[in-house]
């Protein structure tokens, strides 16, 4: 065993009656090995104790002990264990939203992950650009596939400019590396007018088209732009945007056509700045980029379809006398929940609804998404018109698992400033239930 890379790993808590327990493992032991192996991380810990026998060395007070677990029953190990610091990225993107925060926000939303095990298990972004072969090695080895993975662009040289970092890897020859080990990659391309947008997007495409079975997608998404940016960069504009729609349909239908599914797709922003249509659920297969903001919409347009056809065979939308409701959106879904509230008052017969547009004045007129509004923001719109309305309701993206807002409101002191009761809607169906 190769103690120098040995990371020793602690334990938080031991569940009783577990294997580890039986063992004699506790809470603070600080593990050193698992059947002869060094233990980078609990990854490494889990693919190493996946067996009958677990032999588990541990650095206590007075020393090193061997632990000798049985498994022979298939049991949970019943082990949680103290996370070690997320690894952070190095990076200096020119187009990095976390570096276009403004400060005084909580700790936590200028954190920049490059952490593989989060990549792998929550689905975070890493740009593998200080990854070396032996790491890729390594989670390969454990199963840890997918990946996801920022790229920006396969041209090296445009690549660093980008990160602004002149020592990142190639990105090309990581990801071969990974596919010859068996890994497997969702990745992601932030446009940046003037930098790689045009024909470097077209070769970019292309270059991770050639992984063929390593690439599970690629999801082409805008640049966001806050006014607290540091670089000057442009937006994606309509005329660039239709561009980006033209070519990435061509090569996205070409590959689909040669393998029988898309892997190739425009983020839903993309199709509301060149101002067309979105497409069909056909078209995001089954929704693998749906966390970048890509088939979002059409899920929404869907979800709002089968809702209208159950009301025509059995009406569960109930008049509520001179009840009102105020229903806050941001400016990107405006075009399509004002459909939607138009069709709640025909299918109610009245117009106790309304629609209260959002503008992000906390980031800036160019971020327009639901998931980036601030409670502040949404307070100062239904300023004016909230004296008219008996609630209100906001959708769930703008709080994180914790219940806060980006500027760190909760839902009481959002309802409080407001002065109406507030609702939480996470679909279009919940939203319904509170007009």
């Amino acid at each position: 065993m190769n103690q120098t890379q040995t990371r020793l790993l602690t334990v938080l808590s031991v569940d009783q009656k577990s294997p580890a327990k039986k063992c004699g493992l506790c809470a603070g032991d600080k593990i050193v090995s698992v059947n002869d192996t060094g233990i980078k991380d609990e990854f490494d810990f889990r693919f190493n104790a996946a067996c009958d026998k677990v032999r588990i060395v541990v650095v206590r007070k007075n020393g090193n002990k061997l632990l000798c677990m049985d498994r022979s029953d298939n049991a949970l190990l019943g082990i949680r264990f103290v996370q070690p610091p997320l690894r952070k990225c190095g990076n200096k993107c020119i187009f990095c939203f976390v570096d276009q925060m403004p400060k005084g926000l909580r700790k936590s939303l200028y954190i920049k992950d490059e952490d593989l095990g989060h990549s792998f298990t929550n689905g975070n972004y890493v740009t593998l650009s200080t990854t070396p072969g032996a790491e890729l090695a390594r989670v390969a080895k454990l199963g840890m596939s997918p990946l996801f993975v920022s790229v920006h662009a396969t041209n090296n040289a445009v690549r660093r400019a980008l990160l602004c970092n002149d020592k990142a890897y190639d990105i090309m020859e990581q990801l071969r590396f990974g596919a010859t080990l068996g890994l497997m990659f969702h990745t992601q391309i932030v446009v940046c007018p003037g930098h790689n947008d045009g024909a470097v997007l077209s070769r970019s495409i292309r270059d991770l088209l050639s992984l063929r079975h390593g690439l599970l997608s690629v999801a082409v998404v805008p640049v966001g732009l806050t006014m607290h940016r540091k670089h000057m960069l442009a937006p994606v504009d309509k005329v660039l945007a239709r561009s980006i729609v033209q070519m990435v349909s061509a090569l996205g239908d070409s590959d689909a056509k040669r393998n029988g599914f898309r892997r190739v797709f425009c983020a839903d922003e993309i199709f509301i700045k060149a101002g067309l249509v979105v497409p069909q659920k056909s078209y995001y297969e089954d929704y693998p980029q749906i966390e970048n903001g890509v088939g979002l919409v059409r899920q929404l347009l869907n979800e709002w379809a089968r809702i209208k056809r159950e009301y025509r065979t059995k009406p569960w939308m109930t008049k509520r006398g001179q009840r009102k409701t105020l229903v806050v959106t941001s400016e990107s879904a405006s075009v399509f929940m004002k459909r939607i509230i138009a069709d709640c008052n025909v299918l109610q017969n009245n117009n106790a609804v309304e629609l209260c547009i959002v503008k992000n004045k906390f980031f800036g007129g160019h971020v327009s998404v639901a998931g980036l509004l601030t409670a502040s923001d949404i307070v100062k719109a239904t300023k004016q018109v909230r004296r008219r309305f008996d609630s209100v309701v906001v959708p769930h993206v703008i709080f994180n698992y914790q219940g806060f807002t980006l500027d760190g409101y909760s839902m009481r002191r959002m309802e409080k400033q407001i002065g109406a009761p507030l609702h939480v809607a996470d679909s279009l169906r919940s939203m319904v239930s509170y007009l």
